[in-house]
């Protein structure tokens, strides 16, 4: 039975942190400007949920 090579191994760790960070971190990020709103408008979009300022 072959081992799993050193590169393959790296990849896997990467992709397994990656998926981590998504339960911290969110995911994508809106940000709108109008003149209706000076300040902006800003959405977060997270793994569960959805924010805004």
């Amino acid at each position: 039975m072959k081992s799993i090579s050193k590169t393959s191994r790296i990849i896997v760790a990467v992709a397994s942190l990656a998926l981590i960070a998504t339960y911290f971190l969110p995911v994508w990020r809106i940000d709108l400007t109008a003149p209706q709103y000076p300040e902006g408008l800003s959405m977060q979009i997270w793994l569960n949920k959805l924010s805004g300022r």
